[in-house]
């Protein structure tokens, strides 16, 4: 932890009681509600990962899933019941859209030119510009039907 980090937490910490800091959710209620919504989105992302058909990873064998993340995911449903939680509405186009944006960075990042201009590589692959441009194009094409 970095001198300004304790400083921001001695900050916090020392603020009057009942005092509401414009950086932190302002009640109990509203960090356990990010907390719960936090715990669902990871629980459905392994759940994803390592049942999903990918390309360029070949998940290890995984326990029974329902027999391990079950009981998590009965307490976190019954603990958005306890507390009145409705489920949030979740953009979906938005969220496709961020991680096409997200891509088209890296691809950029990752261009034959960036590689040498400033990763200093000089060894990339001939099979490389086509398939980059290919890429790009791709994500473009995909972020423009959004």
């Amino acid at each position: 932890m970095t001198a300004a980090s304790k400083d921001v937490l001695a900050v916090r910490r020392d603020e009057p009681e009942g005092s509401q800091s414009p950086f932190s959710p302002t009640s109990a209620l509203d960090r356990i509600t990010i907390l719960l919504r936090h715990m669902d989105t990871q629980l459905v992302a392994v759940r994803q990962k390592v049942s999903a058909v990918h390309r360029l990873w070949i998940p290890e064998e995984v326990p029974d899933l329902d027999r391990v993340l079950g009981p998590v995911e009965r307490v976190l449903g019954s603990a958005a019941g306890t507390f009145g939680l409705e489920p949030a509405v979740l953009d979906g186009r938005r969220a496709v859209r961020g991680a096409l944006h997200i891509l088209w960075a890296d691809l950029i990042d990752m261009s034959p030119e960036n590689l040498g201009k400033h990763w200093g590589v000089d060894d990339i692959p001939d099979d490389w510009p086509l398939l980059h441009r290919q890429l790009l194009a791709a994500v473009e094409e995909a972020i423009a039907q959004l």
